[in-house]
């Protein structure tokens, strides 16, 4: 008897801490998947950006689900926070080359999802989302369906 491969292993690094959240993305991962597959969800120790830049570049991973407005950036004013969420997309597609899926619960202006997709993500969603849609995203970034 020929012993049974485990299923294929998607690494999903999210910056949200939370059971919550890394089962939610589980969840649709599953829902969209053909195949049996194990879903890791990698998450840094905190939420501060250097903690999420460390982590990704220690660990392999398939993409990126970030909630933008909670990791905690450098600066507290409001546009600067816009600002360097933006730049930190813009760095970890740079860094890692990995989809990055975007998502925000306040936009400074209209043009944010437009200014992230220049940035690299490769989608954009503000919270809350449709769950269909979010398994689609996810489905269109990592390719083993």
């Amino acid at each position: 008897m020929t012993p049974r491969k485990p299923p294929p292993l998607v690494r999903i690094l999210l910056s949200e801490q939370g059971d919550w959240f890394g089962g939610l993305v589980a969840s649709l991962t599953h829902g969209v998947a053909r195949l049996p597959i194990a879903v890791a969800a990698i998450v840094p120790p905190t939420i501060r950006e250097e903690d999420l830049l460390e982590t990704a570049a220690k660990q392999k991973f398939h993409m990126a689900i970030l909630i933008l407005n909670n990791i905690l950036y450098t600066s507290d004013n409001r546009t600067d926070i816009v600002n360097a969420s933006v730049v930190l997309v813009e760095k970890m597609t740079a860094l890692f080359q990995k989809p990055i899926i975007a998502v925000y619960g306040w936009s400074a202006s209209e043009n944010y999802p437009s200014r992230l997709l220049r940035a690299g993500a490769v989608e954009v969603f503000q919270l809350p989302w449709r769950n269909e849609d979010m398994q689609q995203a996810i489905k269109r970034c990592v390719n083993i369906w």
